[in-house]
């Protein structure tokens, strides 16, 4: 299979995209909100929430539709404790355990829901993550099937700590020529065995549709060792390979370069993730959320 693209390339043909829709704040015109849309089909930056606040139920409420519109916003300037960072969470969803990592547990101590991301030294243990860069593009079948948020905060960031890269699996999909995308809504990918000890494979969508917004999404990722339902290894691979030609390929990528008190959120099942290697020193914690 051939290295996956990173950057934006012209594609031979694309499918018809349509732009996110204008984005005000009727919810609550009095709670002095901004919201600042940082590119066509992706990404906001939020200003006028503190967190150190709980936030009350029409910021709840313009929050959630946020990330269901722009599937990645930023709130800079926060100071936030372990508590405040996984009740703010929980607000989108149940707080998940830390994942593992082959360098040691990732764990905040005494904080399970939260995982230290650091390219220094942290309790003794280095904890790699996000802090070596990555050149794959991250996101869709690579989040579990019931995460539904993942909350970044910069506890410190130098100057050169390094950018994130996103992209809107939306705009993927729609970038699709439509006879690849009508092949795509039928197929479901293979990875794994399914919950309760059994070895058939378990399914994922190779689209998911957001049920909030109705959006048609493409879910890719890291598919090494992956097969997809009714296909030959080698029409997964060309079929694959086409999927990020024409979707991933082709769409707007926005990057965001982490500075102290920044909170990054977005949704897994419907941005795409990549990590620039960092010169300068950075610890962040990182919280994710259920459905």
């Amino acid at each position: 299979m051939r290295a996956l693209p990173n950057r934006r390339t012209a594609a031979p043909e694309r499918g018809r995209v349509v732009a996110l829709p204008p984005f005000g704040l009727d919810a609550d015109p009095s709670a002095e909100l901004a919201i600042r849309p940082q590119g066509e089909f992706i990404a906001a930056e939020i200003d006028g929430v503190d967190l150190a606040t709980p936030p009350d139920a029409a910021t709840r409420a313009l929050l959630r539709r946020a990330l269901a519109t722009y599937g990645v916003f930023v709130l800079r300037d926060q100071t936030l404790s372990s508590r405040q960072l996984v009740d703010y969470a929980a607000v989108f969803g149940p707080p998940l355990a830390a994942a593992s990592s082959s360098t040691g547990a990732t764990m905040l101590p005494g904080w399970p829901e939260l995982e230290v991301v650091s390219n220094v030294a942290w309790g003794g243990t280095a904890r790699n993550g996000l802090a070596a860069g990555d050149d794959r593009w991250r996101g869709g079948l690579d989040a579990a099937a019931h995460e539904g948020g993942v909350c970044l905060y910069a506890i410190e960031a130098a100057e050169e700590a390094g950018t994130l890269a996103f992209i809107s699996a939306f705009e993927a999909y729609q970038r699709l020529p439509e006879g690849l995308k009508a092949k795509a809504r039928d197929l479901s990918v293979l990875r794994g065995a399914r919950p309760g000890g059994s070895t058939a494979p378990a399914g994922r969508p190779l689209v998911l549709v957001d049920p909030e917004t109705g959006r048609a999404a493409l879910q890719l990722g890291d598919l090494r060792g992956a097969r997809i339902a009714g296909l030959s290894a080698a029409a997964a691979e060309r079929l694959i390979d086409e999927l990020w030609e024409y979707g991933i390929g082709a769409s707007a990528v926005w990057h965001h370069r982490l500075a102290a008190g920044d909170l990054l959120h977005w949704d897994p099942r419907f941005v795409l993730v990549r990590a620039a290697p960092a010169a300068g020193r950075f610890i962040l914690w990182r919280a994710r959320h259920g459905l």
